[in-house]
């Protein structure tokens, strides 16, 4: 349930994992570190540090096996309609840009959900260089997404389609064709344009 396990908790599941098994684990993804809660609660604590504790625990995991630890985070609510999601709309917490090696940001305007393109950009990178923004294609359907290097003839032509103007014309035709499909199949509701 929400808020019961700690990193502590996927530490000691992982160690009996590699007992039981003897299969070393290489990498842990969690799903989504966010709704954990800190092993060690601090004297005070508040959701932002709470947030931070978690992703800071996670670290010393991840040093203590030796192996990758991935998660996601959501942005906050200012970053809706940003183009690119930097460091400082991240949710919650700064800690967690603090305390992570690598940090990317995935963005999705709704000119992208028209274009199924988006935005993958490289807030942080201890091992390389940061900054970097490159377009993506990307399938919510599957989950699957190609990402492409701006300059190249493809990331030319992803790009064209996240610049598409008509995005809110084509958003509100397909709102229009989804509401008259809707109350052509029985929906009901008044008709208003």
């Amino acid at each position: 349930p929400l808020k019961t396990a700690s990193p502590q908790t996927l530490k000691l599941h992982i160690d009996r994992l590699q007992l039981i098994t003897g299969i070393k684990i290489d990498m842990l993804i969690v799903d989504y570190a966010d709704i954990l809660r800190p092993f060690m609660q601090e004297r005070n604590s508040n959701s932002y540090s709470e947030a931070g504790s978690v992703y800071e625990e996670l670290r010393q995991i991840a040093g203590e096996l030796q192996i990758p630890v991935w998660s996601a985070s959501q942005s906050n609510r200012g970053a809706h309609d940003e183009e690119i999601i930097q460091a400082h709309n991240v949710a919650d917490s700064y800690r967690k840009i603090m305390t992570g090696d690598f940090i990317l940001s995935l963005s999705r305007r709704m000119e992208d959900k028209m274009a199924s393109t988006g935005r993958l950009h490289i807030i942080k990178n201890r091992f390389g260089q940061d900054g970097d923004t490159f377009p993506i294609e990307f399938d919510t359907s599957t989950g699957a997404s190609k990402v492409h290097d701006p300059d190249s003839d493809s990331g030319k032509a992803i790009l064209a389609r996240m610049n598409n103007s008509n995005a809110e014309e084509n958003v509100q035709e397909i709102l229009k064709n989804s509401w008259n499909k809707h109350k052509a199949n029985g929906g009901g509701g008044t008709n208003r344009d």
